[in-house]
């Protein structure tokens, strides 16, 4: 585990430096606006002399940078117009706060548990990876590593993240990264076995690496969202041929075409019960479908739009609050066959496997956050802002090919953003943003309070200059993913 001691440098500086391995983390100890440095001698930083931090002093400069990141946070979350993202020397400020946290914690405890030391390292692995990326280090691109997942075919958030992590490091030069997945249960028609065509097999589940996000996506969309999102997208819809979206980006604005011109907004209602390995009380509970509809309208939202499992069978009306000016579309379980999804393109049947299937979905999702420009330049735009989802895993599927979430995240009071992946995500992409909530008890209503719904409201009206900073970047490859 690591170790600290403080350093006086010539010029005055108090820093601090944590030994991890063969490398030493150095951190000002009373600038609270500079990052800190990777080095591996502190000999070489003129060291006049040296005493013992204390464990209050490392807890205190650990809680003082911390409430400096959250500055930051809140900041970026609380944008009206003029969306800028995270830059990677913000981005590297949080998570020195975060690692920082994660040490006092371990050094504050008489006895420091397994989990609390295991934080630590996580927190160091991330860190590092973040530091070095930021100097321009990328030998770990080319470091011998197996990154891999046991799937079952019906875990759509683990599957899409796969997927996007071989696109986004197969461009690699000379890479020795491995990604590849086990399936018991493949199926040679499903929409799973479709959309994994290209990604090798495994015989036997092996190791499994769970981080693949944190580890090969994250690092690779901050300052360069855009084009990483983009590139993730052609992917995804790399066996759909150009005249089966043209299609399906027609069928979704032409039901659009009634929609207000005013703001639009998804949300995502998950009713897995107990399958796939899921609870159900991680499904959307219809009082909390509710607090999250009247945040949007608050926040100007008219055009709803309802993705995921959609409502319980003949419940739209109890569901949807009779509010002013309110439109709902339903887009649910597009992956079944009488969704409405076209059958066939011209005289062809769409092909098992690929009618609704994860490629099929993205399409739709992608229409109503980009918009459709036909093969006579007549353009509709939906202007879906975000997808307000209650639990990742599905949603992940269209954030991943860059279209925007906001997920609403049970968290305990001491977890850090560095270790939720959902958290971990929102700081590297705007395509992620993470309105954190306390956990819940055992068996306490799944609900909103009015100060959640106030925070919530805000995350809304930022959606709006997200959407329109990544229209603005896309440019004129708005509407030529269809192509």
């Amino acid at each position: 585990m690591a170790s600290y001691q403080v350093y006086f440098r010539n010029n005055g500086d108090l820093i601090a430096a944590i030994r991890e391995g063969t490398d030493y983390w150095l951190f000002h100890v009373n600038d609270l606006t500079r990052q800190g440095e990777i080095v591996t001698q502190v000999t070489d930083l003129n060291i006049l002399n040296e005493r013992t931090l204390s464990v209050q002093d490392l807890a205190l400069t650990a809680r003082l940078r911390t409430e400096r990141a959250n500055e930051k946070i809140n900041t970026n979350q609380r944008v009206e117009q003029n969306f800028i993202p995270f830059s990677l020397n913000d981005v590297v400020y949080i998570l020195e706060a975060e690692y920082l946290s994660a040490i006092a914690e371990y050094h504050g405890q008489v006895a420091a548990s397994g989990p609390v030391m295991t934080r630590a390292n996580t927190a160091w692995e991330k860190l590092s990876r973040f530091i070095k990326r930021q100097r321009g280090d990328t030998k770990i691109d080319y470091t011998n590593q197996e990154y891999s997942y046991s799937l079952a075919d019906n875990w759509v958030g683990e599957t899409a993240h796969l997927c996007a992590a071989y696109e986004l490091t197969n461009s690699v030069p000379q890479r020795k990264i491995t990604i590849a997945y086990h399936c018991e249960t493949l199926n040679p028609n499903s929409r799973f076995t479709r959309f994994m065509s290209s990604i090798p097999t495994k015989t036997s589940s092996g190791a499994t690496t769970t981080n693949i996000n944190e580890q090969l996506i994250a690092p690779r969309t901050i300052g360069q969202a855009v084009a990483a999102h983009q590139k993730v997208l052609k992917f995804y819809l790399r066996d759909t041929q150009a005249a089966r979206k043209e299609q399906i980006a027609a069928w979704v604005a032409e039901r659009c075409k009634n929609a207000s011109n005013k703001r639009c907004a998804g949300i995502w209602i998950r009713r897995t019960g107990n399958n796939s390995g899921h609870t159900a009380d991680q499904d959307l509970s219809k009082d909390r479908f509710q607090k999250i509809f009247e945040a949007m309208h608050e926040a100007g939202i008219r055009n709803f739009i309802i993705l995921g499992d959609g409502f319980p069978d003949g419940e739209q009306n109890q569901w949807v609050l009779n509010l002013q000016d309110v439109r709902v579309y339903d887009f649910s379980r597009v992956w079944e066959q009488n969704s409405g999804l076209p059958v066939a393109t011209g005289l062809q049947l769409v092909p098992p496997g690929q009618h609704g299937g994860y490629a099929e979905q993205v399409a739709v999702y992608t229409t109503l956050y980009r918009g459709y420009q036909n093969p006579s330049g007549n353009i509709t735009n939906i202007n879906m802002e975000c997808i307000i989802t209650n639990k990742s895993g599905g949603p992940d599927l269209p954030s991943l090919a860059g279209v925007p979430q906001i997920q609403i995240a049970e968290m305990a009071n001491t977890e850090l953003m560095i270790h939720h992946r959902m958290g971990f995500q929102s700081l590297c992409s705007p395509m992620w943003t993470v309105l954190r909530i306390p956990q819940r008890v055992q068996g306490e209503v799944q609900t909103l309070t009015l100060q959640q719904q106030e925070e919530l409201q805000m995350l809304i009206t930022r959606a709006g200059a997200v959407h329109k900073w990544h229209m603005n970047e896309l440019g004129g490859n708005r509407y030529t993913w269809t192509k």
